[in-house]
């Protein structure tokens, strides 16, 4: 297990984070950039859609939801970096097996107090917000339903940390 400093990402097009090429920006590039922070390879990953020069990360949100111990509403969210999931709350199922449906109105980012570090994919850059930023934007893009989750990282995860930036 590595750790990961996210300050240095700021900013960054996929292009500059993913080895195997899989860089479309009419591609949504959240869990793969998430994926790619916590080295995270199951389902369908970069390795598999991209030219395969490196391990892959994981491309689908719904897939690293079902992945994650501990799910659920961010109010109730335990302490420490965390996931951070944003959807209607209908395409959510926090009893066991928890799920994600896979709708294409899903985003995910990494919280680390007290931002959320994740890609702009209208921006294609990685950036951080604040939590209140975060879900108002994502209310604005996908209605009144957006509702935000928390979900603990997968085994094997890399740490994340946040470093200080100039």
């Amino acid at each position: 297990m590595a750790t990961v400093n996210l300050a240095p990402f700021e900013g960054l097009n996929i292009d500059r984070i993913c080895g195997n090429e899989f860089t479309d920006p009419a591609q949504n590039h959240c869990a793969h950039l998430v994926c790619h922070w916590l080295n995270l390879s199951f389902g369908y990953t970069c390795r598999s859609a991209g030219r395969a020069n490196t391990d892959g990360a994981n491309l689908r949100v719904h897939e690293l939801f079902a992945r994650c111990p501990l799910v659920g509403r961010w109010a109730d969210k335990p302490d420490g970096n965390l996931l951070a999931f944003v959807t209607a709350a209908a395409n959510v199922e926090l009893k066991a097996p928890h799920r994600m449906v896979n709708v294409p109105n899903k985003h995910v980012g990494i919280f680390v107090a007290p931002h959320i570090w994740n890609y702009d994919n209208t921006g294609d850059k990685v950036w951080k917000e604040t939590v209140p930023v975060f879900e108002q934007r994502f209310r604005t893009k996908y209605g009144s339903t957006a509702t935000l989750f928390f979900g603990t990282f997968p085994p094997g995860a890399n740490t994340v940390i946040v470093g200080i930036t100039s």
